[in-house]
């Protein structure tokens, strides 16, 4: 069964499939991999994604781009008037949705919701150049900061347009699930960092990894901060240049030649991520004059040294808000197209001196991760029949320690997660068992949580005696989480064999 990811970035959406535990991208009718997230208004007609990206003319056509940013959110959000005041096209409001309109002298006006089904349709239109299957199922890859307000908007606009969405992550999670961090070995435990630069944002994740489930510890988002400022940046260097040479002055409120000059720095960004020179050439870049503009590696990470740094310090300030340091990071892996850009990799790899996963080309890794999720939920589902059913899932989390009491987050071991469905049976490594010879003593743990406090309460404890104080002793723990709530918990130490069990009632569960 086919199961797609759809990442719907700030700059570009891009699709994958996943058929047969196989993933990969999907190119749109242009061949291009990626499809620009932008509408543009060209008289009475309207272009979407490619086209409206290439033929969009600076001061003559109106463009609106970015607009994932306030999908779902009303005319009062900060977001939102932010978004107003950038904006070109007059943009007015009404209770239920946010209204905009290209031309006063236009009758058809376009709703929030309608130009995000607009985009969306042009997604769908290359899912049906793949597979003729209906409805098309699909998981959409969201940003951690939504809303649970914007994810239902969302979800509403895929399927007015006909796809099944099967499920929504995040996108530091589907990251992780491209590289299969957790999903293999159950031993794969730790502490990872996902930085993601994208076109118009920015963030940081930290994500705790245990016995192949997810837990997002920290993360900070700049969304005035991006790729596009690289560009931008570049494209200034080339403006002085040119300026120099012609001994000419562009106004700085020329949007045509200031649009060709940065669609110029992007392509030039994009090569020097394979080529330590760039070359491209703008016919006719302001007042009829040809130019051909180069630019080293050497002298793009000079210009853009203060930009990388920015990049390092909201890395930082991210690891501060947890109780980690640079060792405790098992991995970095970098998502979003401009992480492409090689220095920007080696300064990470630098400041962490550990492995930087740049194996799946960063801008598309976040799709690659939604359609490996997507073939995971289809494979699962494949033999059920198609009823309604109620899920039974576990009102809290159990976790483990092997201390009782003065606990935070990061001292205990979930082996239960909370809203888990039921029954529920797995077989955990424990990490970091102290052996007190001749016995070791594990407690569980209810683990509960209100707004963004945890509270860790003792609930019973395991304890295994006549045992070897010896460097190899590892532990395990097998967890029976039954329907009726009993759970039933064995501790087993894998060298001797030896094991313990008890069972919690549901007395016990609050």
């Amino acid at each position: 069964m086919t199961a797609f990811g759809l990442h719907f970035g700030g700059t570009n959406l891009t699709l994958a499939v996943c058929k047969d535990g196989q993933t990969e991208i999907l190119a749109n009718n242009d061949g291009h991999r990626s499809t620009p997230a932008v509408i543009a208004c060209k008289g009475a007609h309207y272009a979407v994604g490619i086209n409206s990206a290439l033929n969009y003319r600076p001061g003559e056509d109106i463009i609106v781009e970015n607009i994932r940013s306030i999908i779902g959110l009303k005319s009062e959000d900060f977001k939102v008037q932010e978004f107003v005041r950038k904006s070109k096209c007059k943009i007015e409001s009404d209770e239920e949705d946010i209204i905009f309109k290209f031309k006063e002298n236009l009758k058809d006006t376009f709703t929030l919701s309608r130009l995000v089904v607009l985009l969306l349709q042009k997604m769908k239109e290359i899912t049906q150049t793949y597979t003729q299957e209906e409805p098309i199922r699909v998981v959409l890859a969201v940003p951690v900061y939504y809303k649970d307000v914007q994810i239902l908007a969302l979800k509403a606009a895929a399927e007015e347009v006909g796809f099944n969405v099967l499920r929504f992550v995040k996108e530091p999670c589907a990251a992780a699930l491209a590289y299969q961090i957790g999903q293999n070995d159950i031993y794969e435990n730790g502490y990872y960092l996902i930085f993601r630069l994208g076109g118009k944002s920015t963030d940081v994740t930290i994500l705790r990894v245990d016995g192949g489930l997810y837990e997002i510890l920290a993360y900070k988002n700049e969304q005035n901060f991006g790729g596009e400022d690289f560009s931008c940046t570049i494209s200034e260097c080339l403006i002085k240049e040119f300026e120099k040479k012609w001994n000419v002055q562009i106004p700085r409120d020329s949007q045509r030649a200031l649009n060709k000059f940065l669609k110029a720095a992007e392509q030039c960004k994009q090569i020097l991520s394979l080529s330590p020179t760039a070359t491209h050439f703008i016919e006719s870049a302001y007042d009829g004059i040809d130019y051909q503009c180069s630019i080293s590696r050497t002298k793009f990470e000079m210009l853009c040294s203060k930009l990388l740094e920015k990049c390092l310090n909201l890395i930082d300030n991210t690891l501060n808000d947890t109780s980690l340091t640079k060792t405790d990071i098992a991995k970095i892996i970098l998502s979003g197209g401009s992480s492409r850009i090689l220095k920007l990799q080696e300064i990470i790899k630098a400041r962490f001196d550990i492995p930087v996963c740049v194996g799946i080309n960063p801008g598309e890794v976040i799709a690659i991760g939604a359609a490996a999720q997507g073939g995971l939920i289809s494979k699962e589902s494949s033999d059920c029949s198609e009823k309604t059913l109620s899920v039974l899932c576990s009102p809290c989390g159990i976790c483990v320690s092997d201390r009782e009491s003065d606990l935070i987050v990061d001292d205990v071991q979930v082996i239960v997660p909370n809203l888990c469905p039921l029954p529920f049976r797995k077989r955990i490594p424990l990490r970091e068992v102290c052996v007190e010879n001749p016995l070791v003593c594990i407690y569980v743990h209810q683990l509960l949580r209100s707004d963004k406090e945890y509270e860790i309460r003792p609930i019973a404890k395991l304890v295994l005696t006549d045992l070897s104080k010896d460097d190899d002793n590892r532990f395990i723990i097998d967890v029976e989480y039954k329907r009726d709530g009993e759970i039933k918990i064995e501790l087993i130490e894998t060298i001797s064999k030896q094991a313990t069990s008890l069972t919690i009632g549901t007395e016990k569960i609050e």
